[in-house]
């Protein structure tokens, strides 16, 4: 299912079959987008392990991350060791100190600055670090597939909902719909993210010993 079929199953579930509609088809796609973004923020987002990668320049300390990016789980060199990356505290902790020293790069400190990583210590060689992470969707427009697992594209109009009758106009605005399709949508965020969380999960294994 793409966007432009979804777009389809909303006005048919909503009555707004007829032109001109209550909700625009930009409109719609910019709801639907929206869903498909806040369904990743609610469930940890879409893990990445191809597409990001940090140019790393010598003598260079700061680096922009992509702002999809919503969690980092590894950043690698060219050799397949990962690096650390720590919070300000942790750097603390580990007497991480940005005085100007220079040399192989071990790392990089998170959270200083919005979509922004500084390394330590500054490297002193060139080379393209991969990263591993959990990212939001491209942005959908018509037509598009969704980056989500097909048994969660229906489930995003519940946000879809929320959001048109959320809009302020005489005749869509319903704000008790709205509040209610907003808590469906978080309720089955909820139960995905469970669900995710035991798929990914590693079974213990219990070994009983002969009597």
């Amino acid at each position: 299912m793409d966007a432009t079929e979804l777009l389809g199953i909303f006005r048919e579930e909503v009555s707004d079959k007829v032109a001109p509609y209550l909700w625009s088809d930009p409109l719609v796609y910019a709801y639907i987008d929206d869903a498909q973004k806040q369904f990743c923020r609610e469930t940890h987002g879409i893990q990445d392990a191809r597409t990001f990668t940090i140019p790393l320049v010598v003598n260079t300390e700061w680096y922009d991350i992509d702002k999809r990016i919503l969690q980092i789980l590894g950043i690698y060199d060219s050799r397949g060791s990962k690096l650390h990356v720590v919070t300000r505290d942790e750097a603390n902790a580990l007497h991480v100190r940005f005085d100007g020293t220079k040399g192989q790069i071990d790392g990089f400190v998170k959270g200083l600055e919005k979509n922004a990583l500084r390394a330590f210590p500054i490297p002193n060689t060139a080379e393209t670090l991969t990263m591993e992470v959990l990212r939001l969707p491209v942005t959908i427009e018509a037509g598009d597939e969704f980056e989500i697992d097909e048994k969660h594209i229906l489930n995003l109009l519940l946000w879809v909902k929320h959001k048109a009758y959320g809009m302020q106009d005489t005749e869509t605005y319903d704000p008790v719909k709205s509040a209610d399709y907003k808590q469906a949508f978080k309720a089955y965020c909820d139960d995905s993210r469970i669900e995710d969380g035991r798929l990914t999960r590693n079974v213990a294994v219990v070994k009983f010993r002969d009597m």
